[in-house]
C-alpha cells in the first residue's frame, strides 16, 4: 500500500497534505501489522488536513473509523470482483474543510475525488492508483477520470492529484524508460492537463532498485511551499505537502454543562410536583403552553425533555388503558401495543399463510405490501383530535392533547444560520411517548373500509387475501382501491412505486394478475422484508438464513477487529449484545427446521465461539451457552410459556396441531394429489 499523506493545517497555518502508499491496510485490523496504529501514530508526528492512502484493501464491511480516526471525513472506493481484497483508494479530510464528493468525475478506475474549500479558495483533490499489472482498458479508464478532472479545472483554484501510479519515468529529466508503453501515454496527459509533477525523490526503495512511482500532480505549483519525502509505514514512503494556503480550523466553541451530580433534588422534586398537581385543572393552560414555545429559541437536544417524556408516558398509560378497554384499536394493529409486539404480528401473519397454502396444493396468498410516504408527519391536527373526541377523549385531556400537538414551529439551522420558522400543521411528534399511540388511533378506522384481512405495525401495513378465481382477485383490487380512497379522505399518502405485490404458493405456475394503487401498476417480488424478515413466496427461509447470516458475520468480523485483545468476558457479552440478536430475531415466527440452514446459523455461531475462546473451546456446560438447535428451540417454549400466562396477545395452542397427518403417512394426503 502506498500512503500519500497532505497536511493541510499545520502549528503556522499553512495547508498540509499526506500522501501514503499501504499494502494490507486490512491486515492492520486483523492485527498483523497493526498499520491503523501506525497510520494514527504517522498523524500524530504529522497532523493533516487531507489523507490520501493508496491500496487500502478495504471491503464494504470494513468501516471507516475502524482505519482513519473520528476526526475525519472518510472518502473510499473498494476494489470490489475479486476472491480477495486487494486495490482500493481512500481520501480522509476535516471536516472544517467542507469536503465534499465529486462522484461525477469517477469512473471503473480506482480514483476518489473530493471538493474542499478553504479560505475561499475551492480546491479539487483526488486520490488515485493505478495496479504495475494495468490493461490498456484500466488505464484508459483512469486518463478518462482525468481528463474529466481537467475539464472541470477552470472550475476550482487548484487541483491536486497524489496516486501511485507504477510508471516507469526518469522524473529527474521527465522521460519515460525504454518500451514504457503507459508512462507515455500519461506523461502526454499530465502535459495536456497542465500537471507538474513535484515528486523527484525516490518513495520506494528496495535492496536492488530506487523508484519514484508515488506522484503529487498539481496545476498550480506556485501555491506549493514544501514537498518531501517522509518515513511511511510500509515498503513506500510517505509524501508530506505543504501548501501557502491559511487553513486555521475555527475556534471550538464554548459549552456550559450543569452537574447534575450537585443539584438540589428535594428542591427539584418539590417544585415539579407542585406543577404537576394542578396542571390538568389550570385555566391557563393553553398561555402555559404557548408560553413555552414561544419562549424556547435554542434547539433542544432531545425532541421532549425528561420531565415532558414523563408527563407523556402518564397520559399514554391512561390513554392507552381506555383505548383498550373501549377496543378502540383494531385486533390487526400490532405496534406499540400492550402484549403485543413484531414477533406476535409474524406469528399471526405467517400462520395464517402457512395454513391456506397446506389447506389445498397449489393455494395461492396474494399480499401487497403498502408503503406510507411520510406517515407520521401527514396527519392531519384537527382531524386526529376529532377521532380522539370520537373514540370517547374530551375534557381537559383532549384540550392537553390539542396545546401539545398544534402551536410548533421548525426551521433548519446549517453552518450557525437558520431559516424562517413555520408552523407545523401536521404529524404526531417523531421520537415522542404519545406519538405513536395517537398515530394508531389516527389509522385505527382503515380495517373496517376494507374487505380482505389486513395487519398492522405502526405505519407497516400489508393487505392480502387468499384467492382461488377472478372474483377474489376484483375483491382485493377493490379493497386496494379503498384504501386510496381513505387516504386522501385523511390527507395521507401512499407511495405507490414501494407498493410491492407478493404471489405466496408452492405452485410451480405463480398467478400473478395486474393490481393498481392510485393508477399505478404494483410490481410482483419474490422475497419482501416484513418487520426485519425476509418473507419467500413459497415461505421457505433459504433467503432469510443468508441475509440474517451475512448480517451476523459482517457484526461479528467488526468485534473480532476491533476487541481482539479484551477479556473472554467482553467478547462473550458482545456476541449476546451485538451479533445473536441479528442470528435470532424472531425465530419464533420463522423457525428454520431444514439441517442446511440450522448448519449456517451454527457455523456462524461457532466461529463466534473460536472468537471468545480461541482454538480450544470448552464443553457446551461450560460456556452457559446453548447450541443453535437448543437455542432455537427455547425461544420457541420462551414464547409458548409467554402465551399460556397471558405475557403475551398470542393463542399459541392454535399452533398445535394434533395428530396432523403427513404426506408419507396418507397416500390420499392433498399435498400429493
Amino acid at each position: 500500500m502506498s500512503y500519500g499523506i497532505v497536511i493541510w493545517g499545520a502549528s503556522d497555518g499553512a495547508l498540509r497534505t499526506v500522501f501514503v502508499a499501504q499494502k494490507r491496510l486490512i491486515r492492520a485490523l486483523a492485527g498483523e501489522r497493526k498499520r491503523a496504529a501506525d497510520i494514527a501514530a504517522l498523524l500524530e508526528c504529522h497532523p493533516a488536513d487531507v489523507l490520501a492512502i493508496n491500496e487500502t484493501w478495504l471491503s464494504p464491511d470494513i468501516l471507516d473509523h475502524e482505519v482513519i480516526p473520528t476526526d475525519y471525513v472518510v472518502m473510499r472506493k473498494d476494489r470490489t470482483g475479486g476472491r480477495r481484497p486487494a486495490g482500493g483508494v481512500l481520501l480522509a479530510i476535516l471536516p472544517h474543510l467542507q469536503p465534499r464528493r465529486q462522484t461525477q468525475l469517477e469512473t471503473t478506475a480506482e480514483a476518489v475525488w473530493a471538493e474542499v474549500t478553504v479560505s475561499n479558495l475551492r480546491f479539487l483533490i483526488a486520490s488515485v492508483y493505478r495496479a504495475p499489472n494495468s490493461t490498456p482498458q484500466q488505464n484508459d479508464e483512469l486518463l478518462l477520470s482525468l481528463s474529466l478532472a481537467a475539464e472541470q479545472q477552470h472550475n476550482y483554484d487548484a487541483c491536486f492529484v497524489m496516486g501511485d501510479f507504477n510508471l516507469d519515468v526518469d522524473w529527474s529529466n521527465e522521460t519515460p524508460l525504454p518500451r514504457a508503453t503507459p508512462a507515455e501515454q500519461f506523461l502526454d496527459a499530465f502535459d495536456n492537463f497542465a500537471f507538474a509533477q513535484l515528486i523527484k525523490n525516490a518513495t520506494r526503495t528496495t535492496a536492488t532498485s530506487e523508484k519514484t512511482i508515488d506522484l503529487f500532480l498539481c496545476d498550480t505549483p506556485n501555491l506549493v511551499s514544501t514537498s518531501e519525502v517522509i518515513a511511511g509505514v510500509s515498503d513506500h514512503d510517505a509524501l508530506l505537502i505543504g501548501l501557502k494556503v491559511d487553513s486555521r480550523r475555527p475556534p471550538p466553541m464554548s459549552m456550559t454543562l450543569p452537574d447534575w451530580r450537585r443539584a438540589h433534588w428535594p428542591a427539584l422534586n418539590d417544585l415539579l410536583a407542585v406543577k404537576l398537581q394542578g396542571v390538568m385543572q389550570e385555566d391557563g393552560l393553553e398561555e402555559a403552553w404557548t408560553a413555552w414555545k414561544t419562549a424556547l429559541f435554542e434547539c433542544v437536544a432531545d425532541v421532549t425533555s425528561l420531565v415532558g417524556k414523563l408527563l407523556e408516558k402518564h397520559v399514554r398509560n391512561q390513554l392507552a388503558a381506555f383505548f383498550e378497554r373501549k377496543n378502540s384499536l383494531p385486533d390487526c394493529q400490532h405496534g406499540f401495543r400492550e402484549r403485543r409486539s413484531c414477533t406476535t404480528m409474524l406469528l399471526k401473519t405467517l400462520d395464517n399463510w402457512t395454513a391456506a397454502l397446506d389447506s389445498s396444493s397449489g393455494q395461492h396468498v396474494h399480499a401487497v405490501f403498502l408503503d406510507w410516504a411520510k406517515a407520521f408527519d401527514r396527519v392531519p391536527h384537527q382531524r386526529l383530535l376529532s377521532k380522539l373526541q370520537h373514540h370517547g377523549v374530551g375534557g381537559e385531556v383532549l384540550r392537553w392533547l390539542k396545546n401539545f400537538l398544534v402551536g410548533r414551529s421548525q426551521f433548519v439551522r446549517f453552518g450557525g444560520a437558520r431559516s424562517e420558522p413555520c408552523e407545523v400543521t401536521s404529524g404526531v411528534i417523531q421520537g415522542s411517548v404519545l406519538g405513536p399511540l395517537l398515530f394508531n388511533i389516527y389509522v385505527s378506522d382503515l380495517p373496517a373500509a376494507l374487505k380482505t384481512n389486513l395487519v398492522q405495525y405502526a405505519d407497516d401495513c400489508t393487505v392480502f387475501k387468499v384467492v382461488s378465481c377472478q372474483d377474489d382477485v376484483d375483491e382485493l383490487q377493490d379493497d386496494l382501491a379503498l384504501v386510496d380512497i381513505w387516504c386522501t379522505n385523511n390527507g395521507m399518502q401512499l407511495n405507490a412505486k414501494k407498493c410491492v405485490a407478493m404471489d405466496i404458493s408452492r405452485a410451480r405456475q405463480p398467478w400473478t394478475p395486474q393490481y393498481t394503487i392510485g393508477g399505478v401498476s404494483l410490481d410482483y417480488v419474490c422475497t419482501q422484508r416484513l418487520l426485519g424478515v425476509h418473507i419467500s413466496r413459497d415461505l421457505r427461509w433459504n433467503h432469510h438464513v443468508d441475509v440474517q447470516r451475512k448480517k451476523a458475520a459482517r457484526t461479528l468480523g467488526f468485534t473480532a477487529r476491533n476487541l481482539r485483545g479484551c477479556t473472554q468476558r467482553v467478547k462473550r457479552m458482545a456476541y449476546l449484545t451485538l451479533v445473536k440478536p441479528k442470528l435470532f430475531y424472531g425465530t419464533p415466527a420463522w423457525h428454520p427446521w431444514t439441517k442446511a440452514n440450522i448448519g449456517k446459523m451454527a457455523r456462524t455461531q461457532n466461529k463466534a465461539l473460536h472468537f471468545i475462546y480461541g482454538r480450544h473451546v470448552p464443553p457446551p456446560q461450560n460456556m452457559k451457552m446453548l447450541s443453535v438447535p437448543a437455542q432455537l428451540v427455547y425461544n420457541d417454549l420462551l414464547l409458548f410459556k409467554k402465551s399460556l400466562c397471558g405475557l403475551t396477545d398470542y393463542n399459541a395452542m392454535a399452533r398445535i396441531i394434533v395428530g396432523r397427518v403427513h404426506r408419507g403417512d396418507d397416500p390420499q394426503h392433498p399435498r400429493l394429489q
